[in-house]
């Protein structure tokens, strides 16, 4: 049988060619992780020191992935070299190609004394946020971070000081105190409330930062109100253009409806020449919004329907038209009205007519420039005391490790000793997941990419399906994928590649996706919105007698008694049932029950649970959770406080003491006719009556071990005396599974952040960390698996059940500012800032706006997060939800 040739042999062909770079969409299945291998082996078989390659994935996961990867082939590749019946035509072709270009690797190793399989730690394989801190700690007063900070991730703390500092400077006279006393007002001067809007603002700051700054130098408002006018002008225009072809029907029913209003002199109608169009300046708007109003739905959801037309929308009742020619031409209009809306609905204009209807005026009100100038004022005094406050407390978040980073490398102008240095030694970047990147992140690139020229042996790999973008609660950005794309990183501009086949889903899945995701997915790619149109793919094995794609739909009727609660349980049922027939027909098939929430399990696990089924849960459940986590969390209470007599009562039941329930009873007993503290009669257990042999003999073992931990807590850091503690009492044999390993990474990790130099931490604000991580425990032996759809990005499986398809996640905050980066005639970025109304007040147009824009980006979101769930499956996938 002749080799299978992919229809996107070409394409891939052409990535590994390391004279140019290249931007490669690369969608579901498509085998993007063996082309950055076959990448990176290519290129460490021409460097000259394995240094020169960078290469950036999106996880640390996914980092040891590709290193594992890469050394398994160049073993893999060293076993080939050295049996001489090794035949390479017997092995497919893309994996005779890999271990070629690994041959070759293995050559140039030899020729420069490498030594990589010794010293696979010059692999630079890493994740941009690693990459940052390092970057940051080269010069770590020239990208201003203390030389001790620590990374942490739990920066509520931080945030409080930062914003509690920036408050108090209200009774000192200068600017900040000047912007508070006009934003406190604003939020009925409770401090509460600003502080939380604050704190959600710290979170996001590598988002505004750089829009506040920019708007530090000029008119900041009339900057701003100029990026308004190009805004409402643009959306005019275009709202113009999907009109025209009925403008004369439109203008019609116009006219019709004003003729049958006068008993609404102050209907907004009759504001508006109904003989043409309002003008495309900014200054028509208002008059814009009025038709647009005329033709939605109150609520702006969709086109009223000929049905719902009253008086007050100019189409009076049959009893009101008058005469029979009059109730005629009534129920014409009517209809031409409908007929209208089913034209501008079939041709995708509403949308569009949608913004319209929400487009702000061109200028701020007085009032509320004065704020938001005042919040504009506030926010670099703000960031200035995170940064005081970080170094007071020693740590810094990933945010500003990357901050900190571009500054290290200095500006176009003034690069930095690093950045010439990195310049120098560094020729060729690759980057997985680039449709996950952040501004930051580009700007990155932009810093790391600065004076590349085309022919100068420097290349920039991407590699990115936009399709799969799902992290904008991340900060990041399809349309920086787009971007890069379209117009390139800095001064590199890579070739853009599309990669085709599927070689992870049968035909019968990637046929339902193509024509499912066609239609789902934008037409044209939006930069400003992050809409991404649709890359169809082809499956690799023909038409197979597989399942494919499964909708189980039921149908809630209107008048349904059936509560929420009731149809989630009908619905994990169903589910638990689907489990177990796929299990029974094969049980040895991979499945996963994906959700979007966790919540979404809520239900799902108690049927699962009496259905008899099993299953890993990668994710899900929080780490206080897992016992074992619970115990380790226990000794640290103990090892702490002397006086935590629940933490030393609940340590001697952990599994690594193991006093039985009688002797922890004998023992509290005595602690209590002493009045003194159970690690003080731990101590001297021998003069306890009643406690059994055995109970002498563990704490014969344990006790010098907490004796001596707690001699060291003043010497060492708490993190690395709790877990020589802990291995020491033989915490590691005591784990139930063996795969619960990385749990216990994770908590000591959390341990050192809380207490970075020394053995003083805040215990609540640990355990609240623990409480908000998500831990993990997978035994290989089940095959059902439970976990979120962004988890299970670059994961397959057999089968994937997706349930609750038609929950609407919760709606987002409201924001003390909203910004949007509205993208110029000439594809530049012009911010746009709005800031939250008064309470009680009416609601500002601009910032209702944005929302909206928010929400739209969110739904795009929603549909590329259903399309990683789908594309996860290889025979089979199985909807779940309830339809009206």
């Amino acid at each position: 049988m002749s080799a299978y040739i992919p229809a996107d042999h070409t394409q891939r062909r052409q990535a590994l060619d390391i004279g140019a770079s290249f931007c490669v969409q690369a969608p579901a299945g498509s085998g993007k992780t063996e082309l950055l291998t076959q990448r990176l082996l290519r290129l460490l078989a021409h460097v000259q020191q394995p240094e020169e390659i960078l290469a950036f994935t999106f996880t640390r996961k996914a980092a040891a992935e590709m290193r594992n990867r890469l050394l398994n082939s160049l073993h893999e590749a060293a076993r080939f070299v050295r049996d001489p019946a090794a035949d390479w035509n017997r092995l497919e072709e893309h994996k005779r190609l890999t271990l070629q270009l690994a041959a070759a690797v293995l050559e140039q190793d030899t020729r420069q004394q490498w030594q990589l399989l010794e010293n696979p730690q010059r692999l630079r394989l890493t994740t941009i946020d690693s990459f940052t801190s390092w970057l940051s700690a080269q010069l770590p007063l020239g990208a201003s971070l203390g030389a001790r900070a620590v990374i942490t991730t739990d920066m509520e703390p931080v945030f409080a000081d930062a914003i509690r500092a920036t408050l108090a400077m209200l009774d000192t006279p200068g600017p900040a105190s000047t912007a508070l006393q006009q934003l406190l007002p604003h939020l009925q001067n409770n401090l509460q409330t600003a502080e939380n809007l604050l704190q959600k603002l710290l979170y996001q700051r590598d988002q505004w930062l750089p829009l506040v700054k920019s708007l530090e130098r000029g008119d900041a408002r009339a900057e701003l109100e100029g990026t308004l006018r190009e805004l409402i002008e643009g959306q005019l225009r275009e709202a113009a253009a999907l009109l025209a072809p009925c403008q004369r029907d439109l203008l019609a029913l116009l006219a019709f409806a004003v003729e049958n209003l006068q008993d609404f002199p102050d209907h907004e109608l009759h504001r508006i020449d109904v003989t043409e169009l309002p003008g495309l300046g900014a200054s028509h708007a208002a008059d814009w919004r009025c038709v647009m109003r005329f033709l939605l739905l109150a609520s702006l959801d969709g086109f009223r329907s000929p049905k719902g037309l009253q008086a007050k929308h100019g189409f009076p009742s049959q009893k009101d038209a008058g005469g029979k020619a009059q109730q005629e031409r009534c129920r014409t209009m009517k209809a031409a009205f409908g007929t209208l809306c089913d034209s501008l609905l079939d041709g995708g204009c509403l949308p569009a007519l949608q913004m319209v209807a929400r487009l702000p005026d061109a200028r701020y009100a007085d009032n509320q420039w004065q704020v938001l100038d005042a919040l504009c004022t506030l926010l670099p005094v703000l960031a200035a005391q995170l940064n005081l406050a970080m170094r007071a407390r020693g740590v810094v978040d990933h945010t500003e490790t990357s901050l900190a980073a571009l500054r290290a490398l200095g500006d176009d102008d003034a690069p930095t000793d690093l950045a010439l240095r990195l310049d120098y030694r560094i020729r060729h970047i690759l980057v997985d997941e680039f449709q996950d990147t952040s501004s930051m992140q580009f700007h990155l690139l932009e810093k790391l990419t600065l004076g590349w020229e085309p022919g100068d042996g420097r290349t920039l790999f991407i590699v990115g399906d936009g399709m799969q973008s799902c992290y904008a609660f991340r900060n990041a950005k399809v349309s920086l994928f787009l971007k890069a794309r379209n117009e390139g990183i800095g001064t590199v501009q890579p070739q853009p590649l599309d990669l085709r086949v599927n070689f992870r889903s049968d035909s019968s899945v990637v046929r339902w996706v193509n024509e499912v995701f066609s239609k789902s997915f934008p037409r044209l790619d939006d930069l400003a919105r992050g809409g991404v149109r649709y890359s169809t793919s082809d499956a690799r094995f023909p038409d197979p007698l597989t399942p494919g794609v499964h909708a189980h739909l039921w149908v809630d009727a209107a008048d349904t008694t059936t509560d929420s609660a009731q149809r989630h349980r009908l619905e994990a049922e169903a589910i638990a049932q689907l489990c177990v027939q796929l299990q029974q027909q094969d049980p040895e098939q991979s499945i996963a029950i994906l959700v979007r929430s966790r919540s979404h399990l809520r239900e799902i696990v108690p049927a699962l649970r009496a259905a008899g089924l099993k299953w890993n849960a990668s994710k899900i459940d929080r780490l206080l959770a897992y016992p074992d986590i619970a115990d380790l969390f226990t000794l640290l209470r103990a090892l702490l406080t002397l006086a935590d007599t629940t933490a030393w009562l609940a340590l001697l039941r952990t599994p690594f003491v193991g006093l039985l329930l009688d002797d922890v009873h004998m023992l509290a007993v005595q602690a209590q006719s002493e009045s003194a503290s159970l690690w003080t009669v731990m101590q001297r257990h021998a003069g306890t009556a009643g406690l059994s042999s055995d109970a002498h003999a563990r704490l014969e073992r344990c006790v010098p071990l907490l004796q001596q931990a707690r001699a060291r807590r003043q010497l060492q850091p708490l993190r690395q005396v709790l877990e020589a503690l802990w291995i020491a009492l033989g915490g590691p044999a005591c784990l139930q599974n063996a795969a619960l390993q990385p749990n216990v990474a994770t908590f000591f990790r959390l341990v050192g952040e809380h207490a970075p130099h020394g053995d003083v931490i805040d215990i609540h604000a640990l355990g609240e960390a623990l409480d908000a991580t998500y831990g993990s425990a997978v035994d290989e032996s089940i095959r059902l698996q439970l976990m979120t759809i962004h988890n299970a990005k670059g994961l397959e499986f057999d089968a994937v059940l997706v349930p609750g398809l038609d929950r609407l996640p919760r709606a987002n905050d409201r924001e003390l500012l909203l910004w949007h980066e509205q993208l110029d005639a000439h594809n530049r970025s012009r911010p746009l800032l709005a800031l939250l109304p008064e309470r009680g007040q009416p609601d500002d147009l601009l910032y209702e706006y944005l929302r909206f824009e928010r929400e739209q980006r969110d739904l795009l979101e929603a549909t590329r997060l259903l399309y990683i769930a789908v594309t996860r499956a290889v025979r089979s996938a199985w909807l779940f939800g309830y339809v009206k």
